[in-house]
């Protein structure tokens, strides 16, 4: 088993294990610090991409934002402004057929209001096509009631519960957006804490974003809410789990109010980090990490199929010794464990699927840490959580899965490494892009310090997917030594890698660069 790192030592001999070119960098406007969990640059073509910019605009303040094309030769199409008032926040934005829409969630503590705003632009010149309110609700008290279901909270969500006050939407006044697989629906939803049971309220919209239906969706007591998805028939599933490891899902129909439910038997050890796939609109996968006494033990697969009313295969698969201690040893180079490490923290951070019905698992270890805080990763989204503190966040030890149509693993690899930033650029920098598209390899990118606490080595690999084998291994150029920004890299195709950076990490100066990934044998 290969271990692929980066670190000092070996950035003048693995520089030649790949081919790379800085083709053009030019600047770009991505000033200030802001948490986002919204991906920053989307591909429209081979040749073209959108991308939403900060501009300008304290953390608290009013904020001015850019929704810009581009083409992948980094030439600017066209330029819509995005203003973001004091208090406002934009959620998520995407493009379908010929529109981009833009969602800004307005709210007021005080007076207790939530409001999801939409712009929509045409896609030729970026003009300006609608401006709605799609929902402007009144939020009720948070119900203290311990036996109604709860929702599980994400690791980029416990990053956000630590931020200055006005600089993200509060848990309570949230609008999740989600969408089916083939973008025919878009599923808008709100959990209502007030209630003395956990409720849903969820509405579907078609692809013009017209609304279809709308409903409530219970969670039961002793349950947790893990997911929502929708499916190209515009109905809703949702995933939960209970503390004892069993696994729920119900597919349900909002205008007829028809439902499905399956359940997934819990195994000897617990589940954490649950992952949903939509396989088709009558089947599902989830995958999910196993833990024993807090520790992570390997990973579980469950195929569900609501037409036939059953599941019809649970897996489970248990990261070897070897790995783990080969995968130890070399982290040992990045991070010394204080005392006896116990594999805590980790989070299955991406889950893919490829055409051929292979899937690929990515585990990370990320943790925050905090005077006086200790992060769970089981943890429950509760409005006493969110108060700011000086904390730092941090990303280790990486392992990437593979397994074949049937759920037999194939490969299993790992990349060593230790990633740290304050609390304020969250997961901006950390963590690995990954990139599961091509046919013949999985792609990696992240950056990590080199001599100062500055993000500015950018590691890239390519593993054979077929093999877990390493095909391309190397450190990318970056003669203006720029932090990563992960929420805009992206492959434009197969050999033109999008990148974006700043200068250090509380920069507020952004480029854009356009490498190419050269093929050598």
């Amino acid at each position: 088993m290969k271990a692929f790192f980066c670190f000092l030592v070996g950035v003048l001999s693995i520089q030649f294990a790949f081919g790379q070119a800085l083709i053009m960098e030019k600047n770009f406007g991505q000033g200030g610090h802001r948490v986002q969990t919204w991906k920053g640059c989307q591909p429209i073509n081979d040749k073209e991409f959108l991308t939403l910019v900060h501009l300008k605009g304290k953390a608290h303040k009013a904020n001015v934002y850019s929704l810009e094309r581009h083409s992948t030769a980094l030439e600017v199409r066209w330029v819509a402004p995005v203003a973001v008032k004091e208090n406002q926040r934009i959620s998520d934005w995407f493009f379908k057929d010929e529109k981009a829409f833009v969602f800004v969630t307005d709210w007021n503590e005080q007076a207790r209001k939530s409001t999801l705003l939409m712009t929509a632009f045409e896609m030729k010149k970026g003009e300006v096509v609608s401006q709605d309110t799609l929902f402007s609700e009144t939020i009720g008290i948070w119900n203290d009631n311990r036996e109604k279901g709860k929702v599980a909270e994400s690791f980029d969500e416990a990053v956000e519960s630590m931020q200055l006050s006005g600089t993200v939407v509060p848990l309570e006044f949230r609008f999740h957006i989600v969408h089916s697989p083939n973008g025919n629906f878009t599923l808008v939803y709100r959990y209502d804490f007030s209630q003395k049971e956990l409720l849903a309220k969820a509405t579907v919209f078609d692809r013009s974003m017209k609304k279809v239906v709308d409903g409530e969706v219970n969670i039961d007591r002793g349950m947790v809410a893990e997911q929502f998805l929708v499916n190209d028939r515009g109905q809703v599933i949702v995933v939960k789990s209970s503390p004892r490891g069993k696994i729920a899902t119900v597919r349900v129909d909002l205008a007829t109010n028809d439902f499905v439910y399956l359940e997934v038997q819990p195994g000897s050890s617990a589940k954490e980090s649950i992952k949903a796939k939509l396989l088709g609109d009558d089947s599902l996968m989830v995958a999910t990490l196993n833990v024993k006494n807090k520790g992570l033990t390997g990973v579980s697969f469950a195929r569900l199929n609501f037409a036939e009313q059953r599941v019809t295969k649970n897996v489970f698969f248990a990261i070897p010794s070897k790995l783990k201690n080969e995968a130890l040893e070399k982290q040992k180079e990045f991070r010394k464990a204080e005392g006896l490490y116990r594999w805590e923290n980790f989070e299955l951070v991406d889950f893919a699927l490829d055409e051929q019905g292979r899937s690929f698992l990515l585990l990370e270890e990320q943790f925050i840490q905090a005077d006086g805080f200790q992060y769970e990763t089981s943890r429950k989204s509760n409005p006493k959580h969110w108060k700011s503190r000086p904390a730092y966040v941090h990303t280790g030890l990486t392992f990437v899965l593979a397994f074949d149509a049937e759920d037999t693993p194939i490969w299993q690899q790992f990349v060593a490494k230790h990633q740290s930033t304050g609390i304020v650029d969250g997961m901006n920098s950390l963590s690995v892009f990954a990139n599961w598209t091509y046919d013949e390899e999985v792609r990696l990118i992240y950056a990590i310090p080199m001599n100062s606490a500055t993000m500015s080595t950018l590691c890239y690999m390519a593993l054979d997917k077929e093999t877990g084998e390493e095909k391309k291994f190397g450190v990318l150029d970056n003669p203006s030594k720029l932090d990563f920004v992960r929420p805009y890299t992206f492959w434009a195709n197969d050999r033109e890698l999008i990148f974006v950076g700043r200068k250090g990490l509380l920069g507020k100066k952004g480029f854009i660069r356009l490498y190419k990934i050269i093929n050598k044998e």
